[in-house]
């Protein structure tokens, strides 16, 4: 088994080995992973997706964002506009007023357009 070990380096063929040791050896989840040194968590988590795709499914997924942010430059620059236009409104009333315009933006949008452009009230204490 050592020599298994040592030659398996990707980790789609551990994810498939770990897998296979249950699923035709029929040994117990308690013993693969603490001889492979993982968690039972992880186990479940590669079986559920072995079980839903195949080996394809064992490969790392893309962590983060799955699509990009809807923002585009225009509706940042109308938030930056705003902010220095009346630079006493709040992210509520920014975000209202550019609803009037047709830029359908939340609030929370707003607040982090600011905060990326170094506009936001907790950055400007900062500085």
């Amino acid at each position: 088994m050592e020599k298994i070990k040592d030659f398996i380096r990707d980790k789609v063929q551990v994810r498939y080995e770990v897998i296979r040791q249950r699923e035709i050896e029929g040994k117990r989840v308690k013993d693969i992973c603490k001889e492979w040194k993982i968690s039972k968590t992880s186990f479940y988590l590669w079986q559920e997706r072995f079980r839903k795709g195949g080996v394809e499914e064992l490969k790392d997924k893309k962590r983060g964002p799955k699509s990009p942010s809807k923002r585009t430059k225009e509706t940042e620059s109308r938030i930056i506009s705003k902010k220095f236009a009346f630079p006493e409104k709040n992210i509520f009333e920014i975000s209202d007023e550019l609803k009037e315009e047709g830029i359908d933006v939340s609030p929370r949008t707003v607040a982090r357009t600011l905060s990326s452009h170094l506009l936001s009230k907790k950055k400007l204490k900062i500085m």
